[in-house]
């Protein structure tokens, strides 16, 4: 299993007039384009498996890189760490469970859409 990011290109014109399109609460600020994607690489247990690599689509991501951004990281430096910090979750500290959605019916593509990583249990006694 590894994280990867990767630069990616900007949004087309119909992406971007749809960031700008009114709000229905006014005092919403206008979306932030993260500079790079955060995807996924990993293997499943079947023997014939050649890896599996998804985007993760989680707001967290996003909400990580722009504090550090805003802390005053440069774009390379905050996209490195925000992968560092959740390459921890895939660590043996944590158990770590993957919530994974479609991009639509035409295009079975499956994304990570969010992360739940509570501590892992370890069992050290077999009876309390």
């Amino acid at each position: 299993m590894e994280l990867i990011w990767q630069k990616k290109s900007a949004w087309s014109v119909a992406q971007d007039a749809q960031t700008k399109q009114q709000q229905l609460l006014a005092s919403a600020r206008p979306l932030q384009e993260l500079p790079f994607r955060l995807r996924l690489h990993y293997r499943c247990d079947d023997p014939r498996c050649r890896g599996h690599e998804q985007n993760i689509t989680d707001w967290e991501v996003g909400a990580l890189y722009f504090k550090l951004r805003h802390a005053g990281r440069d774009i390379r430096t905050a996209a490195e760490e925000t992968r560092d910090a959740f390459e921890r979750f895939f660590g043996d500290d944590y158990d770590t469970w993957l919530f994974v959605g479609t991009l639509g019916p035409a295009k079975p593509t499956f994304v990570v859409t969010g992360l739940f990583y509570p501590k892992a249990d370890r069992q050290t006694r077999l009876f309390n």
